[in-house]
């Protein structure tokens, strides 16, 4: 450790439970990142302060004017841009010392395998449940700890998973929710201080693991009311109840048919086959709020944000309806309200959400 190595860390390393010793713990430590949003935005920022030597950047999307107020690693100059590249580029400023990798991609049951490998600790720091669900098969078959966070409105847990034989996620959440059930930040709203209060905690509990306290919060769920300030524990237990050679590692990553029946829907389409019905009468209906981006102003787009989908009495004339979002989350709840709702429709969602490079693309085939 170089002199400015050892100043910038002084105050850390002043700690009878750190010293020098334990900041070569960290100096020596690989952390993934999943998700650099609101909860991964203060993962990696204080890990990056702590001196985590190799930290790991996962996230396909790109920043948005909705993200800047709980997103910190944002502004207003990167709109547009990719989160895991400009996370990556503030953390080297932030700390010059260690080692940062992105992957502005989403991790799929193609790729989770080959990247999670590659590090000695996982943070789920994403708002989705198929991912939830992807990490914690990659990290049991691969006997990596991940480190859980979560948030709902005023509310959030933390909890670490798969820790020294410790219970998994699926242990907490053994059956995968219905579409119906399935909200995030965007479906259901977010007080801004929260991701940072339970990203926090999640640091917190990474250095935790490097440093080997005893005290890590495994086979414990915390949970958090930003309301009330208060806290709650309740205890886990490890259950081996789920059979996980059914997800074993294929080839090219985990097992693709039982992701394919588990994660997507029956109900959704694809970008590709999407394309190729163009010909045919399609309504697209966008259940974003009208100021997100990317704009998509076509004559075969019916705007209806999701909080109003349940107020809808009845829908344009078209042989096909699809609900589009940004990232396909928001869309497949309202998918689902409005099959429902008109049950002689067929209305899919579309798997990913909205791009501007399928607007480009649409727009040359109108």
């Amino acid at each position: 450790m170089t002199v400015q190595e050892e100043k910038y860390y002084s105050r850390q390393i002043l700690l009878p439970e750190v010293g020098s010793k334990g900041q070569a713990l960290l100096r020596n430590a690989r952390v993934l990142v999943i998700g650099a949003g609101g909860l991964g935005c203060p993962v990696l920022e204080f890990l990056a302060r702590a001196g985590v030597g190799s930290l790991g950047i996962v996230d396909g999307d790109e920043i948005d004017v909705s993200n800047l107020h709980r997103q910190s690693l944002y502004t207003f100059q990167e709109v547009g841009d990719r989160k895991a590249k400009v996370a990556k580029q503030v953390l080297q400023k932030i700390n010059p010392y260690i080692s940062i990798q992105s992957y502005p991609e989403m991790l799929t049951k193609n790729n989770a395998l080959d990247i999670i490998d590659a590090y000695d600790i996982i943070v789920d720091a994403t708002d989705n449940y198929p991912t939830r669900y992807l990490v914690n098969d990659a990290c049991v078959i691969l006997n990596k700890p991940f480190v859980y966070g979560a948030i709902y409105r005023f509310e959030g847990q933390v909890s670490v998973f798969n820790y020294n034989g410790s219970a998994t996620y699926r242990c907490l959440f053994p059956n995968y929710p219905e579409a119906e059930s399935q909200t995030n930040c965007a479906t259901a709203g977010v007080i801004g201080i929260l991701p940072g209060i339970i990203g926090l905690m999640q640091a917190n509990e990474v250095i935790k693991i490097i440093l080997n306290s005893e005290e890590v919060l495994s086979n414990r769920l915390l949970s958090y009311n930003a309301k009330s300030g208060k806290t709650s524990t309740i205890n886990l237990r490890r259950d081996d109840a789920f059979d996980y050679s059914i997800v074993k590692k294929e080839d090219d990553g985990l097992n693709h048919t039982y992701y394919n029946q588990l994660c997507e829907s029956k109900k959704e389409i694809d970008t590709e086959t999407l394309l190729s019905m163009i010909e045919k009468a399609v309504c697209l209906i966008d259940v974003r709020m009208p100021d997100e981006t990317p704009e998509f102003d076509h004559s075969s787009v019916v705007s209806i944000p999701l909080h109003e989908i349940d107020t809808v009495q009845e829908l344009p004339e078209a042989d096909l309806f699809v609900t589009f979002c940004k990232s396909g989350i928001r869309s497949k709840s309202a998918q689902a309200m409005l099959q429902s709702q008109f049950p002689t429709k067929e209305i899919l969602n579309l798997k990913g959400g909205i791009t501007s490079e399928l607007i480009e693309l649409w727009k040359l085939n109108p």
